[in-house]
């Protein structure tokens, strides 16, 4: 028999860490899904891997938008660079331009700041594309994008916000699992059944978590899609354990 008030307190907590989690993941896709669909006129050239933005900052400060640029080239170049960051609405874009030398085998990191004043959609998403022209063979086209969600929190950073986030999320899923668990002394097929699912859960959660970090949006839609249909097969699970 289960001890009822013990399982459904860890499922609870359980429910808890994956909706924390997927908001995360949810969050950080969106915003790049968006930021992938600004200044499309300038989205030519290979994907600017080097580039580094924020998931999101709090409204009082700061953000900075960084990518690297190199020359594998054997002689100098002048790489040409442009970023286009969104000006209170998606339609309205302020830009900046700046041409910097690199020598042969060089690489230079270039950054530009960001504030809750470039954010569209009310105040509550900047969207940002950093492009480099064509120089040469050696130096192609390239183009970037992100989306960075602002949010109105006082006294700590975004990236402190995105890693309380985080572990409240794993505290959730990993303490909930683990009193679910020990809520049934009996351990029937089941209960396996529902800890195999919960953890599968549990990793593609994580999962999707990474992938909207690392800006990989198209992807992060398929595992939050994923997410959907083991959401429904776990709790459809847990309660007919908990029903026996």
């Amino acid at each position: 028999m289960a001890n009822r008030p013990q399982s459904i307190l860890g499922a609870l907590l359980f429910s808890l860490g994956l909706l924390l989690g997927i908001v995360l993941a949810s969050v950080a896709v969106w915003g790049d899904l968006e930021a992938a669909l600004f200044d499309t006129s300038s989205a030519q050239g290979e994907r600017l891997a080097s580039l580094s933005c924020p998931v999101l900052i709090t409204r009082g400060e700061t953000g900075r938008v960084s990518a690297t640029f190199s020359n594998p080239g054997p002689v100098p170049e002048e790489r040409a660079v442009r970023i286009r960051v969104s000006a209170r609405h998606v339609t309205l874009m302020r830009e900046e331009s700046v041409r910097t030398p690199l020598a042969p085998g060089a690489a230079q990191r270039l950054s530009w700041p960001i504030d809750a004043r470039d954010a569209a959609f009310g105040g509550l998403l900047i969207l940002a594309r950093v492009s480099a022209l064509r120089q040469s063979a050696f130096l192609p086209a390239q183009t970037g994008s992100c989306g960075i969600l602002v949010v109105d929190l006082p006294l700590v950073s975004g990236n402190a916000v995105v890693i309380g986030w985080l572990l409240l999320s794993l505290a959730g899923m990993i303490g909930g699992g683990w009193l679910w668990l020990a809520g049934h002394a009996r351990r029937t097929w089941q209960t396996r059944r529902a800890v195999y699912l919960m953890a599968a859960l549990g990793i593609v959660v994580l999962l999707a978590i990474v992938v909207g970090l690392l800006g990989m949006w198209a992807l992060g839609v398929l595992v939050l899609a994923l997410i959907l249909l083991l959401l429904v097969a776990v709790l459809a699970q847990m309660i007919l354990q908990d029903s026996i």
